[in-house]
């Protein structure tokens, strides 16, 4: 008895292991503009970005860039996710996202990708953002608050992935002036709000929001908390938690659907055969395989 249960354990552990490895190191393509589009604040290359670049490829090993000068399908087809600013430097925005840009990123998120929109709205940030957020029926306004502002969970989103997620509480924000979100939309969940006015200043769409199958959405409304100038409370752990909870969900590989099926053939096939091992238990099942 003790050989083929043996065999049986040795496959279970390689479908076990088979599917951890694959999650583990699963590889991931981010998109983001280049530099014709976003120059000091690109997350790729930008001086603005730098710790958060570096805290991404510490964390996020396995993470790749790829860069585009605009939103195409045919780009967008070609990547797991994509992290796009309002900010191109220190003073000027990007170049606000054209009409086919904002329908292939909406088609995008709808079949299923993910996306970063870092939406400072701030003056002459606010075109820019505003063709980020019209995406998907949002919009933000700067209501000339200037100086650090605080920005704190709704009650009832104290355990949502961006606030207490793998890499810690992002609960407590710190953000440069203010730019709310002042129009929703019919997709996104208000996640936290500003200390004074409690209006939404980071919010997410979540899977299957928008359409069965369609992907997650994370918008902040302040470009601080990711760029390197600020060394601000949680800014770290909010940006690693969005990258985290934007990761494509991997699927199981052939290697471990056709272990997983020769388990169940083995199973079906000894208790057929009247083996009896089955009716012991499973706990006194999965110590034979260790003896």
């Amino acid at each position: 008895m003790k050989r083929p249960f043996r065999l049986l354990c040795v496959v279970a552990s390689a479908c076990l292991f088979a599917a951890t490895a694959s999650t583990a190191s699963a590889e991931f393509v981010i998109g983001v503009f280049d530099t014709s589009r976003a120059t000091t604040a690109n997350i790729a290359t930008g001086s603005l970005t730098v710790k958060s670049r570096e805290s991404l490829l510490t964390h996020f090993p396995d993470a790749t860039y790829a860069t585009t000068p605009t939103l195409t399908s045919e780009f967008l087809a070609g990547v797991d996710t994509v992290i796009l600013s309002s900010v191109a430097d220190r003073d000027t925005g990007i170049t606000p996202l054209h009409f086919f840009e904002r329908r292939a990123l909406f088609d995008y998120v709808e079949g299923g990708g993910t996306a970063l929109l870092v939406a400072e709205g701030y003056g002459p940030f606010l075109t820019a953002s505003l063709s980020l957020l019209n995406t998907f029926g949002m919009a933000q306004q700067d209501d000339g608050r200037v100086g650090w502002q605080n920005a704190i969970p709704y009650d009832d989103k104290y355990d949502h992935p961006l606030v207490n997620g793998p890499f810690g509480s992002s609960g407590g924000l710190i953000l440069d002036g203010l730019a709310y979100l002042h129009v929703i939309g019919p997709y996104a969940t208000p996640i936290s709000r500003h200390l004074g006015s409690n209006f939404p200043v980071l919010a997410a769409i979540e899977r299957d929001a928008i359409a069965p199958g369609s992907g997650r959405v994370v918008i902040l409304a302040d470009s601080s908390p990711f760029a390197s100038l600020w060394d601000l409370p949680n800014a770290e752990n909010l940006f690693l938690n969005s990258i985290d909870y934007l990761l494509p969900v991997p699927e199981p590989s052939a290697l471990v659907l056709g272990g997983m099926a020769l388990v169940g053939f083995v199973l079906v096939g000894w208790r057929r055969r009247g083996r009896g091992w089955l009716t012991r238990g499973t706990a006194a099942a999965a110590r034979k395989c260790f003896n």
